[in-house]
């Protein structure tokens, strides 16, 4: 696996690179180092090492991630958001009330992904993995906490 130090943003934001498809640049996590530790976007689950290597390298535990905030379900963005939920005892996700479904019960984003990406969907994506109910919270247009 490739590594890469984080890039800093400013003193409260870093980027951790994701390496989707295995190119380094291509997307990315934010790191919002506030009274709460939150993260933006996951991307799809191969790049959820990635993001684990980048929070070690700044400082952080898995346990001190509070919010995952996913843009929106497109699995390249929020692929890996159940895989990496996994590892943060003490984190929810955070998603738009059009995306809460799909977090859940992910069983149509795979379909589709399925019939577009065919024979290498497995080598871009896999695992998804549905996220608890009670881990998930629906965010509409503002998020007033951050």
């Amino acid at each position: 696996m490739e590594e890469k130090l984080p890039i800093r943003i400013d003193d409260r934001i870093d980027l951790i690179d994701g390496f989707d498809v295995g190119l380094p640049e291509r997307t990315g996590t934010y790191v919002i180092k506030e009274d709460e530790l939150t993260l933006i976007e996951t991307g799809p689950s191969p790049s959820v090492e990635h993001i684990k290597q980048g929070l070690v390298s700044l400082g952080f535990s898995l346990d001190d991630v509070k919010h995952i905030i996913v843009t929106h379900v497109h699995l390249d963005h929020a692929g890996g958001a159940g895989l990496l939920l996994e590892s943060c005892p003490n984190a929810q996700v955070i998603v738009h009330p059009r995306g809460y479904r799909h977090l859940e019960d992910p069983t149509k984003l795979i379909k589709g992904a399925k019939a577009v990406y065919g024979e290498t969907f497995s080598d871009l994506f896999d695992p998804i993995v549905p996220i608890p109910e009670e881990r998930l919270l629906e965010m509409g247009e503002e998020i007033h906490w951050l």
